[in-house]
């Protein structure tokens, strides 16, 4: 798995746990809806500012959305 697969999972399993729509947390990144939908199916490469906003919106260290496996972040 490349790192934009790995950023997109481990997003999109934080994300579901999370409260948020995909309408109010694109608008919580002044990103699109279509721009959010990108990087959780990994057709998209954020920045790494992008990285560190997500990872403070989701309230997870930024090296979490892009190190850890599925699996470890479920246990």
């Amino acid at each position: 798995m490349n790192l934009r697969e790995n950023f997109a999972v481990n997003m999109k399993t934080i994300f579901k746990r999370s409260n948020h729509s995909l309408t109010e947390f694109a608008d919580e990144l002044s990103i699109s809806r279509s721009s959010l939908q990108d990087l959780l199916k990994g057709k998209s490469n954020p920045t790494l500012a992008t990285v560190e906003l997500i990872a403070e919106k989701l309230a997870v260290n930024p090296l979490s959305l892009l190190s850890f496996s599925e699996e470890e972040i479920q246990a």
